[in-house]
């Protein structure tokens, strides 16, 4: 496996994704960015939106998701009870 990213939720204008992985020997060359566009792009023909939460830390997946065409909305913090 190459790349993958999982539909989590969908609604009537929103699709949540999330488990966006691309392996390690691929990573940095612009496969995962090219992979998430047209993901984006065919998904943005259901709804007119596509959201996906990701751990601040993961600076490198960030630039990927912004090459891809998403932008950063705002943050927040998972409580797990």
């Amino acid at each position: 496996m190459v790349f993958k990213a999982d539909i989590i939720a969908e609604a009537n204008d929103v699709i949540y994704l999330e488990g966006i992985y691309v392996a390690p020997e691929y990573r940095g060359k612009g496969i995962g960015s090219a992979c998430l566009a047209e993901v984006s792009r065919r998904l943005l023909g259901r709804a007119s939106h596509i959201c996906l939460l990701s751990n601040q830390e993961f600076k490198h997946a960030h630039r990927s998701f912004e090459k891809a065409g998403l932008r950063n909305t705002g943050s927040c913090t998972t409580l797990f009870l």
